[in-house]
Formats: structure tokens, C-alpha cells, sequence
């Protein structure tokens, strides 16, 4: 694992430090020294051997003297040691946990969709990102992961299993023959089967098998049809806010006590930006006890952003979350249950929750943002782009 992120750029040296989160420019023979830090570890002796090729050993001397000096006082460019940690576990627990069991296997069973929603990861607006097509887990790799899933899990807690995609009722067929080798397998366990689907394909004889297997189904719903069928169309460009509602409903239909434990939402909230709709149209749909996941659209490496002025975007968000988060202090202080407070703790709560969690550091008095101070060199000057932070 690299501890320093080095790299050169027109003829200038840089260095990251991940732990720390320090970016600093410095000269040839440190850049040097960072960069060969796996070889060495610091150790005078053994940087020299390496590094006296190149420079000679009273420059190597002295970086190393700079260098100390510079941990002393910043307390970056240090030489973490990753086998300490606040985990709970020593390292036979977390070789048990993370190499010889396994309790939470997801099946990739498609990726091709009958959507084409316009800020999906696989819209092919995201650089980098697969794109929708054909493709289905084979008979014989998931034959091959039901013996990963018999080998490796211990039968100590639930087994969890999840279907995704693409989407997943593409391949229904796959899905019960995953089901049905699994509790072949595991007749006395505890098996929790879930999937996410955008809803359009469900069928009542789908709907009879959920139920029979206790599956839970989280449907994609962005709120109101206006917000819904700006973005979840299908390959037409056509909304799918009616077909989506429809088939929710007839779930519902079929058994009210399945659907008031058993199906959820996933919303996705994106630009032209109206929570409050998405709260009141939720409100007036759900039962208290269901689960809604409201995510925002991931702002990296896409295109789909350019279409909106989002400065303008920015703005209106702000002054919506002003607005909820005071609505949301209230009904927490009034320790409120209703479901209002549940769905703005669905939203709020998660953040709140890794805020309280939270691991505090000292922070350097008059510092909270990446330095460059390693080298006479830098121009401290802090620029801004989507919500990350670089020193030029």
C-alpha cells in the first residue's frame, strides 16, 4: 500500500499525503526520498544505500533532517503504522471476517435495463463508467458463487442476499434458481433476499414469489410525477411515473401487512432541485414503517450536470435544506413521531449519525484545508472544485 502519492508535472515535484491530507511541492532529492519510501521506511542507513546513486550523502542527510523536522512540526509525512487501528478486532478476527466468512453476497444478475434514466451511473454520461448492454451472470458463475457461499459462511448471523443490475426482474428466471439453490442449501438459516427494482416488469406470479421467500423490494421512485419523469424515462424518452405507481399499488393490493414491512423506496434527488415536493408527495404515499433511501446524483467524473446553471441550483438547495433542517430541529425537540420527522431522519440522520462518530484530530491553529509549505517554491493559493481542495 503506497504511503505517498508522488508525481512530477512540467519539471515541479509533488507529494500527497493520504493520511494526513498535506499536498506539498518539493525538490528532486525529497521528492526522491518520499517516493522510495516502501524500500527504505525512513531508515537512515538504508536510505543512503539508496538513494547515494543519485545525490550525494550529504543531500540525503539533510533531507532526512528536513524531513524529521517537518513531522515534528506538522505532523504529516509520517510513516503510519496501518496494523494500529481503533477496530475493535485483532488480527485473527479480522483475518476470520474479511478472508473465511461470508454473510452478504450480492448477484450482479444484469446489466441491461429497460430504462434509461438520464444521471444512471451506466448512461454513459460518466467517464469511465460501463454503459447499459446485454450482458447476464451465467449459469456457471453463479453455480461457482452458491459454492463461494457454502464454503465460506458460518451460520453465526443471517445470510443476506441481493440481486442488482441493470434490472434485476430482467433475468426473474436467474433469481429463482439462486433462490431455490440457496435455501436448498441452508434449509435452518435465516436468509434475507432483497432486490432494488425501477418496477416496470413486476408481475403478480413475481410479487406471489417475494412474498413466499420474504424478499424485500425497494422500488425507484423519485417522488411526483413531475420529478419522477424528468429523468426515469424509458428508451423512447417516455415517463414512467403511471406503470411505476401501478404496479406499487398492486403489491399493495395483494397483501397490506407485506407491503407496509417489506417494500421501500430509493429516491435519487437531482437538479431542478424541490425537496419539499419530494417530502409531501412521500408523506401523503407511505406507511410509517417503511424504509426510504433518498441519495443525491453522484457529481464525479459526468456530464449530466452541464445541462442546468447549478451555481443557481446550488443557491435553491441551500435555502431548501436551511428550511427543512430548521422544520426537522423541531419536530426533533418536540420529539415528534410522525412521519414527516421519520422521512427527514431518513434523510438527515445518516450524516448526522457519522458526524457523532466521528474520529476528532488537533487541527493546526489557523489550518483545516491541505498545505504547501514543505518547499520555498509553493504559492499558497486554495482553489475549489466540486467540493474538492487542491494547493497549486
Amino acid at each position: 500500500m503506497a504511503y505517498f502519492f508522488c508525481y512530477e508535472i512540467e519539471n515541479r515535484f509533488w507529494c500527497y499525503d493520504r493520511y494526513s491530507n498535506w499536498i506539498a511541492e518539493v525538490d528532486k532529492p525529497m521528492y526522491e526520498l518520499l517516493k522510495s519510501f516502501g524500500k527504505h521506511k525512513f531508515d537512515e542507513t538504508l536510505a543512503l544505500k539508496l538513494l547515494t546513486p543519485k545525490f550525494s550523502k550529504e543531500v540525503v542527510l539533510q533531507k532526512l533532517d528536513e524531513l524529521r523536522s517537518f513531522q515534528k512540526q506538522h505532523n504529516a509525512f509520517l510513516p503510519v503504522d496501518i496494523l494500529k487501528s481503533d477496530i475493535p478486532y485483532n488480527v485473527e478476527e479480522l483475518v476470520h471476517q474479511y478472508q473465511n466468512e461470508v454473510r452478504h453476497i450480492v448477484f450482479n444478475i444484469t446489466e441491461d435495463c429497460v430504462l434509461r434514466c438520464k444521471y444512471c451511473k451506466f448512461s454513459g454520461t460518466y467517464i469511465g463508467s460501463r454503459v447499459h448492454n446485454p450482458k447476464s451472470m451465467s449459469y456457471d458463475t453463479i453455480d461457482k458463487a452458491i459454492l463461494l457461499i457454502k464454503k465460506l459462511y458460518k451460520k453465526n448471523k443471517p445470510l443476506i442476499v441481493g440481486f442488482y443490475g441493470g434490472e434485476p426482474l430482467m433475468k426473474f428466471t436467474k433469481i429463482q434458481y439462486i433462490v431455490q439453490q440457496i435455501e436448498a442449501l441452508f434449509p435452518d438459516t435465516e436468509i434475507q433476499f432483497g432486490l432494488t427494482t425501477n418496477g416496470l416488469l413486476l408481475k403478480d406470479h413475481q410479487i406471489e414469489f417475494f412474498r413466499k421467500h420474504n424478499f424485500s423490494v425497494k422500488f425507484s421512485l423519485d417522488g411526483p410525477r413531475i420529478i419522477h419523469d424528468r429523468n426515469r424515462v424509458n428508451k423512447n424518452g417516455h415517463g414512467t411515473f403511471e406503470r411505476v405507481l401501478k404496479n406499487i399499488k398492486k403489491i399493495k393490493s395483494f397483501d397490506r401487512d407485506y407491503f407496509r414491512k417489506k417494500v421501500g423506496f430509493v429516491v435519487t434527488i437531482s437538479p431542478p432541485y424541490d425537496l419539499p415536493a419530494i417530502f409531501n408527495f412521500f408523506e401523503s404515499f407511505l406507511n410509517s414503517e417503511q424504509v426510504v433511501i433518498l441519495n443525491h446524483v453522484d457529481p464525479y467524473d459526468t456530464t449530466f450536470f452541464d445541462n442546468f446553471d447549478m451555481r443557481k441550483e446550488r443557491e435553491e438547495l441551500r435555502e431548501q435544506l436551511n428550511n427543512l433542517t430548521k422544520e426537522y430541529i423541531s419536530l426533533k425537540i418536540t420529539n415528534s413521531n410522525s412521519l414527516r420527522k421519520k422521512l427527514l431522519d431518513d434523510y438527515f440522520g445518516k450524516s448526522l449519525v457519522q458526524l457523532d462518530r466521528r474520529q476528532i484530530f488537533p487541527l493546526d491553529q489557523g489550518w483545516a484545508l491541505p498545505k504547501c509549505h514543505m518547499s520555498s517554491r509553493v504559492r499558497p493559493i486554495i482553489y475549489y472544485n466540486r467540493w474538492k481542495t487542491w494547493c497549486l
